[in-house]
C-alpha cells in the first residue's frame, strides 16, 4: 500500500505541480521533454500493476478474514511481459534521471523552490 502512495506521489509532488506553474519556469516547448526525461512516462503502468496487486489482496482479506490462505494468484500480473517490460524501463532510467533533474537543479532556482514548496504541501505559495 506504501509503494501506491509512493507512485501517486509522483503526480501529486512533482508532475502536477510542474505543468501548472513550470511554464513559468523553463521553456513550455521544454517542458514535457524534461517531465518525460526525469519521470519515466512507465512509472504510470507499474502504478496500475501494483493498484492491482493491491485490489486483489483487498479482496482477498475481505473474503479469507480472519485467515488468509491462498494469495500467490494475487501477484499473477507479476509474471507478465508487460509487467517486466516497464519495469525494466522504468529502472533503466533512474540514473538519466537523477542527473537530468540535478543539472536542472542546478541551473534553475525556481525550479528547485517549486520542488521544496511542493514537498511540504503548499505549492500555492510558490
Amino acid at each position: 500500500m506504501s509503494f501506491v502512495r509512493d507512485l501517486e506521489a509522483i503526480d501529486t509532488v512533482f508532475v502536477r505541480p510542474l505543468r501548472e506553474k513550470g511554464i513559468l519556469l523553463m521553456n513550455p516547448f521544454r517542458l514535457d521533454t524534461f517531465i518525460s526525461e526525469v519521470i519515466d512516462p512507465s512509472y504510470l503502468d507499474i502504478l496500475a500493476f501494483h493498484r492491482d496487486i493491491l485490489a486483489r489482496l483487498q479482496y482477498r482479506q475481505l473474503v479469507q478474514h480472519p485467515r488468509l490462505i491462498h494469495i500467490a494468484e494475487c501477484f499473477s500480473v507479476v509474471l507478465t511481459p508487460e509487467w517486466h517490460e516497464a519495469y525494466v524501463k522504468y529502472l533503466g532510467n533512474t540514473g538519466r534521471s537523477e542527473a537530468r533533474l540535478a543539472a536542472e537543479l542546478r541551473g534553475n532556482t525556481g525550479l528547485k523552490a517549486l520542488l521544496e514548496v511542493s514537498e511540504k504541501g503548499d505549492i500555492s505559495s510558490c
